[in-house]
C-alpha cells in the first residue's frame, strides 16, 4: 500500500527511519515495523485485527472514520484509508493508501 503523513512534515518523517528514531525516540522501532508492515499489505484486510499486534482497529465517535494500529501499550498510529478511486474508506479490503494522521496516546 501507499503510505502518506496526513502533512509534510509528518510525510517527511514517516518517509525516514533517521527522523522517526529522532522524533519518537524509544517507540521508533515499533513505528517503523508497523509502517513496512503497512507498505508491504496489498490491502489493510492483510493487517491482522486481532489478538496481538499490530491489531487493527476501527476508532469511535468523533474519529470514526479512523483506523489505528498498536505501537506500543498506550501509543497507536493513527490513520485514514482510500480506496483505489482515492475515496475514504472505512472497509479494510477496500483500503490500498494509507494516510497517517499521527501517532499518540489516546487513551
Amino acid at each position: 500500500m501507499e503510505v502518506f503523513g496526513q502533512t509534510s512534515k509528518l510525510n517527511r518523517i514517516m518517509s525516514d527511519d533517521a527522523l522517526i528514531k529522532k522524533q519518537y525516540g524509544t517507540l521508533s522501532q515499533n513505528i517503523i515495523l508497523r509502517r513496512d508492515q503497512l507498505i508491504v499489505a496489498k490491502n489493510l484486510a492483510e493487517i491482522p485485527a486481532k489478538p496481538e499486534p499490530p491489531r487493527r482497529h476501527n476508532l469511535k465517535s468523533v474519529r470514526k472514520d479512523e483506523f489505528a494500529i498498536d505501537v506500543s501499550g498506550n501509543y497507536r498510529l493513527i490513520f485514514k484509508a482510500f480506496d483505489s478511486d482515492d475515496n475514504l474508506t472505512t472497509k479494510p479490503e477496500n483500503a490500498v493508501s494509507i494516510m497517517i494522521t499521527g501517532i499518540e496516546d489516546y487513551h
